[in-house]
């Protein structure tokens, strides 16, 4: 039996590791308690002879684990039929139990900052399927019962990304940042884009965002364990602390 594996995930409570593995050209994604013993199968990938990607003995980006969400609430991970390059994102999908149907929640880039899980289980996610970090990016806050998505609102033309739970589930930071036609990857192109950035807080349940002072070229938030204002990296410089302004709804 030919049987490959990848890294594992743990569950917030570090009771359970999620993983997936390759046998027999099938794509597994599995499930192992954090003391021992066996593993539990969530989902089994379709084989379909047409795809000449899936007659390989091991499809290394099938199936791409994303997330384990506490209590026990399920499962995230992208899934592409075809093996493809992942370089403009995959499917993303919430699964809430072993053999359960798969729940399609959106299409994201592959990697950190595209879904962030909340201590609660609310999970967002950074929807849209295209390579550049500046075009179809939309920031939607996810129900780990239904697996349904609400886009967090912004005004017309500016994107919404980079997603960052406060330690207690009820705080999410991420940026704002406006959406450009520009192609390719220049350093100017990129280093103009970041410097637009903001930062902005949004407090769940609810819909009315504040922005955070001085955040101009924010990027990748960061809460400390107490909870404190996010701090966050940019073009203007590292670690950054603000407390938020006014609302907008």
């Amino acid at each position: 039996m030919t049987r490959q594996g990848s890294y594992g995930t743990w569950s917030p409570d570090g009771n359970r590791v999620a993983f997936i593995t390759t046998r027999h050209k099938v794509t597994l994604l599995e499930e192992i308690p954090a003391r021992g013993g066996r593993s539990v199968v969530w989902y089994r990938s379709p084989f379909h002879p047409a795809i000449p990607a899936q007659h390989v003995p091991a499809v290394p980006n099938l199936v791409t684990l994303a997330a384990v969400l506490p209590h026990n609430q399920g499962l995230l991970y992208w899934f592409d039929p075809g093996s493809a390059d992942a370089a403009d994102g995959q499917a993303l999908y919430l699964i809430k139990a072993p053999g359960q149907h798969p729940i399609r929640v959106g299409g994201t880039l592959t990697g950190p900052g595209y879904v962030a899980v909340s201590r609660t289980g609310e999970f967002a996610i950074v929807n849209g399927l295209n390579r550049y970090a500046w075009q179809t990016k939309t920031l939607e806050l996810c129900s780990p019962i239904s697996g349904s998505c609400t886009p967090v609102r912004a005004p017309r033309g500016e994107l919404t990304l980079d997603p960052a739970w406060s330690p207690d589930g009820h705080v999410l930071a991420f940026v704002e940042a406006p959406a450009s036609p520009a192609a390719g990857f220049p350093q100017p192109v990129v280093a103009r884009w970041y410097a637009t950035h903001t930062l902005w807080i949004l407090r769940t349940p609810g819909t009315a965002v504040h922005e955070m002072p001085g955040s101009k070229g924010a990027t990748a938030p960061v809460w400390s364990a107490s909870g404190t204002p996010p701090t966050w990296s940019g073009i203007t410089g590292a670690d950054q602390p603000g407390n938020a302004r006014p609302s907008r709804r």
